[in-house]
């Protein structure tokens, strides 16, 4: 990249620092959030199937109002600006953590879990649910603390998904998600690389409707995923398992990574019938799409 590339992205410094201190902030929480939330709907015990279901709850919640929610919000950032709606949904972070800083009895970690909801309705979605997720089957599985847990996040930006979920779901040792954790170099293309794709398949016009489309399917899937993922999890890290697998529900995901790695890799980049960007589209009446909300 020239440095003229650099020039223009200096607009962008007052975005990209106070994202990447929240991001921080976020990521520092999951280590400790699972020694809390056990603590207190399972005194005593170290594993805790409610705070599992819990989870798998919020993240069917968030996959469902996100799908309705995302497009408004869209709209509402159109019509009012990028900076108030990004301040807005960054700052509904900062309740739910409070509350736990006043209290962390029962109550207070169920009204927790309430507004968390909310808050990763309208921002980051189920992202650090699942990571979250993750963090819970370690402690089941090797009584990890909030210490581990935050090595295990700090190597999970240089780790992959995938190998974290074969590695994970056979783990036989402590050391092994540690190792698994550092394999990830390649998962941080996913997301651009199936952007790019999607983007070279349609002309310009229809950007925003197949990126959207994606947000859809991503939604549908953080919908359904806990449906099967938080009784399989609970179950193996039960006494009433089939056999001594903690981290078989891991082990089931990444064999569905697996399934898409196959698919992905019959997809083509390429779109003969693509029109050319110069290439004028006949719209008739019916393309003219209504906004979301009505202008003033």
């Amino acid at each position: 990249m020239a440095s003229g590339d650099f020039r223009l992205l200096r607009p962008l410094v007052h975005l990209l620092v106070p994202l990447f201190i929240h991001w921080i902030a976020e990521e520092m929480t999951v280590s400790v959030l699972v020694d809390v939330t056990t603590r207190a709907l399972c005194p005593g015990q170290s594993s805790c199937a409610k705070a599992i279901y819990i989870n798998g709850l919020q993240q069917t919640v968030v996959g469902i109002f996100k799908m309705v929610v995302l497009p408004i919000l869209g709209q509402l950032a159109d019509e009012y600006g990028r900076k108030p709606l990004l301040l807005i949904t960054i700052s509904t972070s900062i309740v739910p953590f409070a509350i736990l800083a006043w209290d962390v009895s029962r109550a207070a970690v169920y009204i927790y879990f309430v507004l968390r909801t909310i808050s990763y309705i309208i921002s980051q979605g189920s992202i650090l649910c699942i990571s979250v997720a993750y963090a819970y089957y370690l402690k089941s599985a090797f009584g990890f603390n909030k210490n581990q847990f935050s090595e295990i996040l700090l190597m999970v930006s240089f780790g992959s998904i995938f190998s974290q979920g074969v590695l994970y779901g056979l783990a036989w040792a402590p050391w092994v998600p540690y190792l698994s954790a550092s394999f990830g170099v390649i998962y941080v293309l996913v997301k651009p690389s199936t952007c790019a794709i999607i983007s070279k398949a349609v002309i310009s016009s229809d950007q925003g409707k197949a990126q959207g489309f994606i947000a859809a399917v991503q939604s549908v899937a953080s919908l359904l995923s806990p449906v099967v993922m938080s009784p399989l999890t609970s179950l193996f890290i039960s006494s009433e398992a089939p056999f001594d697998c903690k981290g078989f529900s891991i082990l089931v995901a990444s064999i569905s990574l697996i399934i898409s790695l196959g698919h992905a890799s019959l997809l083509h980049s390429e779109n003969p019938n693509k029109l050319p960007e110069h290439e004028p589209r006949q719209y008739g009446d019916e393309t003219v799409e209504a906004p979301l909300l009505a202008q003033p």
